[in-house]
This record gives C-alpha cells, sequence and structure tokens, in this order.
C-alpha cells in the first residue's frame, strides 16, 4: 500500500512537470510577465534618474506599488504549488493580470518620469530667464560704458584742442620775447648815448664850474639843476630797465614819462575781461609801480579806425577805467595816482588799412612820470 502511494506521487509530480516544460503556452505567459516587470523597474529607474523622488514622489509611489503587486503575484505564479494546480487557461489570466500590474506600474512611471522632466524644464527656464535678466544687465552696464567712453573721446578731443592752442600761444610767445630782446637792445643803445651824453654834459658842467669859479652862486645852482637833471637820467635809465622786464611790454621813455605799450589782445579776451595772461602782465605793472610809488600814472586806451568814432572812445574808456580798477582793487595802487582816460582811434600809431597796422593801434599806453 505504502509503494503504491509513492508510486502516485512520483507519476504525479512528473505530470506537472511536463505539464510545465512542454505546454508552450505557459512557457510564453512566464516569459511574457517577466519582460513586462522588467520593462516596469527600467521605467521607475528612468524616472528616479530623472528627479521623479523629488518632483513626483506620488506618482513613484504608487509606480512602486503596482511593480511590488506585480512582482508578488508572478512570484506566486512560479511556485511548485501553484504550477501544480493550475490549467492552461488559468495561467494565461494570471499572466494577464501580471502584465496589467506591470504596464500600470510602467505607466506611473513613466507619469513620473514625466512630471520629473516637466519640473527640471521648469527649472531650467527659470534659470534661462534669470539669465536673460543677468544678460539685460550686463546690456545696460555696457552700454553706459560706451556712453562713459564716447564721453572720454569728446574729453580728450578737446584736451588735444586745448593742447594745439597752447603750442600755438607758446610759438608766439617766442615770437615776442625774441622782439622783446631786440627792443632791449635798443634801449640798451639808448641808454649807452645817454650815458655818453651824461659824460660829456658832465665834463661841460665841470668846465663851467671851473670857469665861472667869479660867479659862485649862479655857477652853484646850474651844477645843482644839473645834477637834478643826472639824477633824472639815472632814474630814467633804471625804470626804463625794470619796465622792460614786464612781459609782451615794449617800453619808451618820453618827455619825464616812461611809457609802457601793451597790446589789447593781450590784456582782455573777447568779451573786455581781463584774461590769464592779462593779469599776469597786470600783476608785474602793479609790482613795478609800487617800486617807483613817487610817480603819476596815466592809463591811455587806443582803438584801431573800425567801427563809429563814439562807440571807439566809450569802448576805451571803459577798457582804461577797467585796468585802474584791477590795480586798485587787487594791488592797493592808490586810486588818486592812477588817471585813465579812453582815447578811441583819435591817436594812432601805425596805418589803420593793414590788419597788422591796426592791431598796433589797439593797445593801452601807461606812462609813468620819472619824478625827482
Amino acid at each position: 500500500m505504502g509503494y503504491r502511494k509513492q508510486a502516485v506521487c512520483c507519476l504525479f509530480v512528473l505530470g506537472i512537470w511536463g505539464i510545465t516544460v512542454f505546454n508552450p503556452i505557459t512557457a510564453w505567459a512566464t516569459g511574457s510577465s517577466a519582460t513586462s516587470i522588467g520593462e516596469a523597474k527600467a521605467a521607475i529607474e528612468n524616472a528616479r534618474q530623472a528627479g521623479a523622488e523629488k518632483n513626483a514622489q506620488d506618482d513613484l509611489t504608487q509606480a512602486r506599488s503596482w511593480l511590488a503587486q506585480a512582482e508578488m503575484e508572478y512570484a506566486h505564479s512560479q511556485s511548485l504549488l501553484s504550477r501544480s494546480i493550475k490549467l492552461v487557461m488559468s495561467d494565461e489570466a494570471k499572466n494577464q493580470e501580471i502584465q496589467y500590474l506591470a504596464t500600470m506600474a510602467r505607466i506611473k512611471s513613466q507619469i513620473a518620469e514625466a512630471k520629473a522632466r516637466k519640473a527640471a524644464v521648469d527649472a531650467e527656464l527659470k534659470n534661462a530667464q534669470k539669465d536673460l535678466a543677468d544678460y539685460q544687465t550686463t546690456l545696460d552696464v555696457l552700454n553706459k560704458k560706451l556712453a562713459e567712453a564716447e564721453l572720454a573721446r569728446k574729453v580728450k578731443a578737446q584736451v588735444e584742442a586745448e593742447q594745439k592752442e597752447l603750442e600755438q600761444a607758446k610759438q608766439k610767445a617766442t615770437v615776442l620775447e625774441s622782439q622783446k630782446m631786440k627792443e632791449l637792445e635798443e634801449a640798451r643803445k639808448k641808454l649807452a648815448v645817454l650815458e655818453t651824453l651824461k659824460q660829456k654834459e658832465l665834463t661841460e658842467a665841470n668846465l663851467k664850474d671851473q670857469q665861472l669859479t667869479s660867479q659862485k652862486a649862479k655857477g652853484e645852482a646850474e651844477l645843482q639843476a644839473l645834477r637834478q637833471t643826472m639824477a633824472t637820467w639815472d632814474k630814467t635809465k633804471a625804470m626804463l630797465a625794470d619796465a622792460l622786464k614786464i612781459p609782451g611790454a615794449t617800453v619808451k621813455s618820453i618827455d619825464k614819462e616812461i611809457l609802457v605799450n601793451l597790446a589789447v589782445k593781450n590784456i582782455f579776451s573777447a568779451n573786455d575781461k581781463i584774461n590769464v595772461k592779462g593779469r599776469s602782465t597786470l600783476d608785474e605793472v602793479a609790482s613795478y609801480l609800487k617800486k617807483y610809488p613817487a610817480g603819476a600814472v596815466i592809463v591811455r586806451c587806443h582803438a584801431d579806425n573800425a567801427g563809429k568814432a563814439e562807440t571807439n572812445r566809450v569802448i576805451t574808456e571803459k577798457r582804461a577805467q577797467t585796468v585802474k580798477n584791477y590795480l586798485v582793487g587787487f594791488h592797493n595802487i592808490s586810486a588818486d595816482r592812477i588817471v585813465a582816460k579812453g582815447l578811441g582811434s583819435s591817436q594812432p600809431v601805425a596805418d589803420n588799412n593793414t590788419s597788422s597796422g591796426r592791431a598796433l593801434n589797439r593797445r593801452i599806453e601807461i606812462g609813468i612820470a620819472i619824478g625827482q
């Protein structure tokens, strides 16, 4: 009896084994379920790599739940007991159920992956918008720098133009300096003549002094006068030498007066204001007047013949008064010492039919009395 039971059991197991191995429908179902589960796992992994754990956690959790059910059903279908009690049609139904569960897991995974990728795209879009804003800011900065560079270019061009004007002014100054040296040499020659004349007159005075011993009183008076004249000449010589040091001035001595001649263009700007060069020159004139405080001063301003005579007189009178005001206001020269006269075009020193002649006629003459 025991032997029969063992034989029946062996035959039963062999029968089940034969059904499993040789039934093609069961083998196809098993392979199809495993493929679906593998695809679901791959989909879950793709979703995870796409960031679903952060951006689509619920869908990923559902996908894993579906996959767990599919794996559990698949494992159950592969047990020996399950195979021994199923028919072919029930195996196919189980395979469809497993495929359904795996398919749901794969679909949920794909949904989770899509949501994760959408979130990533949204993040990239946000970053791109931020980059765009940063680019706009950078563009604004570049535009501002471009404007600053254009302003710097204009400033540079202005500086270059001013440097060119300065170079031209230096060249003019060189010409004026040469002219001044020439005038200084002429003045030295005149001084030499005066010195010779002085010596001659002094010799004559000594002879007269010897010859007029009998007329002592008269001779002493004449000698005193001659000495006074010589003192005046000495003072004239010193004043003339110092006046020649005034920049831009031509100087001569006439009728007991040192005459300092200044070109109007070197003193006044176009709007009849004293310019920088003019202030420097008048500062030197003020120093000269302080060195020789005894002599009265006459400021005579002249013009060329362009325009109406009365208009020129008014303009020159205004310029002469401006020079006086500068010497009084900035250097404390006594106002009672200075007389300002505007003579218009009434006293030309050159031909008004030429530009050079008109330039010479537009002048300021400052006369300083030599005194005793």
